[in-house]
């Protein structure tokens, strides 16, 4: 998105007005309240077209872009990922999953809550959905970890953020799925088993610990190559 902690889409996405005759802005929110974002937005090139991914976003947009025809409205491209695989796990017990940065709105949050999103990065969506997969009730304010669980047919409890996206992607996508329940920005009220925590702790260790194993097998790999290459001669 183009709004909170990632108001920097805004200089990431210029980079490239100048190289390429036409650049297409997937399926974002926007917060025009920030001023980098309005700027963005009334500063847009006639040859970039941007998608909303929830109707608030594309109000808020069409009255501050230059060219509102370029403006459309869509939905955020995590509804239509394939969950087949990870929805036919069995879920069991509760996962509470709240942000730990500037975006979020809770004031405080449940001891035993661990920040899934922050597992893999945007390369790698694996580590987010196999947690969600393994519970069947989750508490979050993680829009793509609310999407999931929604998809994943979870009972989900979604919290608010900071400014507009999670209640107006539930708004915009989610309010017929029986499973989902917009909580606002009321503070959580949940008590996992100690069963469920004891599995939340334990996916945090592993979590943390995969990183820095990923790291040590790529740099064996990489010496092995190494080794095999043929002797420089000139």
């Amino acid at each position: 998105g183009f709004g909170g902690v990632s108001a920097h889409r805004v200089e990431q996405s210029r980079f490239y007005f100048d190289r390429f005759e036409d650049v297409v802005i997937l399926p974002s929110s926007f917060d025009p309240a920030r001023p980098a974002v309005r700027d963005f937005l009334a500063t847009l090139p006639e040859h970039v077209t941007v998608f909303c991914r929830e109707k608030i976003s594309y109000d808020l947009a069409l009255q501050c872009a230059a060219h509102p025809e370029r403006l459309l409205l869509s939905e955020d491209l995590a509804f239509r990922y394939d969950y087949g695989k990870w929805t036919r796990r069995r879920g069991k017990g509760t996962l509470v999953c709240f942000r730990t940065d500037s975006d979020s709105a809770q004031e405080s949050r449940p001891s035993c809550s661990i920040d899934i999103s922050r597992y893999g990065d945007k390369h790698d969506a694996w580590p987010l959905l196999f947690c969600v997969s393994l519970f069947e009730e989750i508490h979050t304010d993680r829009m793509h970890v609310g999407i999931a669980a929604a998809m994943m047919n979870r009972q989900t409890y979604y919290y608010d953020n900071n400014y507009h996206k999670i209640r107006a992607t539930y708004a915009h996508s989610m309010t017929a799925m029986e499973n989902v329940h917009y909580m606002g920005r009321r503070t959580p009220d949940v008590a996992p088993s100690a069963e469920s925590r004891t599995r939340m702790r334990l996916l945090h260790v592993l979590m943390k610990l995969r990183k820095p194993a990923q790291r040590m097998a790529t740099h064996f790999r990489r010496r092995r190559f190494r080794r095999a290459d043929p002797p420089v001669t000139g």
